[in-house]
Formats: C-alpha cells, structure tokens, sequence
C-alpha cells in the first residue's frame, strides 16, 4: 500500500483498516488504558515531564514510540 492509499484512508476515518499495532499516535484517552493508568494519570505524566506529547489540530497525542519508551523505561515491581 503506497502512503497516498494510507493518508487516504486515514482522511475517510477509515484508520480501523490498517494492521494491529499500525496506530502512530493516541489520544489521552486512549494512552491511559494502553499503559494501564487513568487519563488524570496521563495528564499529571505530561505536566511532570515524564510524558513528551503533541498537539495536532488541538488534540493532545501520544506516539507510539513514546508510550513504548514510558513502558521500558518503568521500574520493575517490587514483590510482595
């Protein structure tokens, strides 16, 4: 699929078609259940610093990579 057929569907809200784990950014809403933490959580990870978001066309968005890098980057949990 060349990236025009890509941005085409993006533009027609047809994002649903791309492959699982295609999805370049996410919104706040949707950062917080991918790590498994609140949206309020999201928000105070931003402001904190410890979260680099975007703004695009108002919304505030996530990268893939970013999340990705949050998750690594965690400290193991301790046991019990």
């Amino acid at each position: 699929m060349s990236i025009t057929a890509a941005n085409s569907n993006v533009k027609k809200g047809k994002a649903s078609n791309l492959p699982p784990g295609a999805k370049l950014a996410y919104t706040v809403d949707e950062a917080g259940p991918a790590m498994g933490v609140s949206r309020t959580t999201v928000f105070d990870m931003i402001r904190n610093g410890e979260v680099m978001a975007k703004k695009l066309r108002g919304r505030t968005i996530i990268t893939r990579d970013e999340l990705q890098r949050v998750i690594d980057e965690a400290p193991p949990a301790r046991a019990a």
